[in-house]
């Protein structure tokens, strides 16, 4: 993978001492929709030893089904890879089961998923749709294997696809909008070539969306996307996102925290400003959000 836009020296910052920050390809969609709140969420840790206030994140059902049909789908992909016919009943069984696992301990329902009951009703909906809908179409080599790629200034991007073709990569979605994913596309098409292999042809999103179990299960939609757009769009992500953590050290390293968080720029027009999405909002991880009244869920 090329690093070349990635590199201090092109963004016009002088390299701090900093440890190996992780960038995960999977946070490249929508990391600018809300800089801030996608800095808060994937350098929590870091955030919270600084010293400042972040809230606790919550468990979310939206989240906890994508996981739990991911794993589905991913056995019945594996099994065909040995050339084996996997069981529909054996990837419901499998999903639903990471659901439970992802959703222990609690998690947050929502108004297309009320309870546990109606999230399984989901899941196997989802999954059937995927079975009968999209995997028959498939030519698996891989599936969820995890790629690893180093960029200067101790910066490092992983991702796992969830499934990998001859000539073509593929994402599952189960939200809203299965359009709005090229810069994580493009992300895992950079670390294929930066790890040995061949560039995809074309990268996938196999959109299979959650629905109310009162509304027959959407057939799935498959979007593709031309690969040299998606990876322009990553670098300019991925560039982005180390200017804004190298500014941040910057304003720790230099005696001026109170200025750290204005690195990333927030943003109180996004949909997911609000406490329900963001472990900054009301915090003084985002004092611009404290000067906003409550929305209405």
């Amino acid at each position: 993978m090329s690093t070349e836009t990635l590199t201090t020296e092109n963004v016009g910052l002088q390299e701090p001492k900093i440890d190996s920050i992780v960038i995960r390809a999977s946070y490249l969609a929508g990391w600018t929709d809300c800089p801030r709140r996608s800095a808060a969420k994937s350098l929590y840790k870091i955030i919270k030893n600084l010293g400042f206030q972040l809230r606790e994140s919550v468990k979310n059902v939206s989240a906890a089904i994508g996981t739990g049909v991911h794993a589905g789908a991913t056995h019945v992909m594996r099994e065909k890879i040995e050339a084996r016919e996997a069981k529909l009943t054996d990837a419901i069984e499998i999903g639903i089961n990471e659901f439970r696992k992802e959703s222990d301990g609690g998690i947050e329902f929502d108004s297309k998923t009320d309870s546990t009951n109606t999230a399984e009703t989901q899941i196997k909906n989802i999954e059937t749709a995927f079975y009968y809908g999209i995997a028959p179409e498939i030519n698996p080599v891989d599936v969820e294997r995890r790629y690893e790629a180093p960029v200067k200034a101790g910066f490092y991007i992983t991702g796992q696809p969830d499934i990998i073709e001859l000539g073509r990569l593929r994402d599952i979605k189960t939200g809203k909008d299965g359009q709005t994913y090229h810069a994580q596309l493009g992300g895992y098409s950079l670390l294929l070539k930066a790890n040995g292999l061949p560039t995809p042809e074309t990268l996938v999103v196999d959109w299979i969306p959650r629905v109310s179990t009162k509304k027959p299960q959407p057939e799935p939609v498959i979007y593709e996307f031309p690969t040299s757009v998606c990876e322009k769009e990553a670098q300019n992500v991925i560039s982005s996102i180390q200017f804004q953590i190298l500014n941040f050290q910057r304003n720790i390293s230099e005696g001026i925290p109170e200025r750290a968080p204005s690195a990333f720029p927030a943003n109180l027009m996004s949909m997911l400003c609000s406490e329900k999405y963001c472990v900054a909002h009301g915090t003084d991880f985002c004092p611009v959000s404290k000067t906003i009244k409550k929305k209405e869920e």
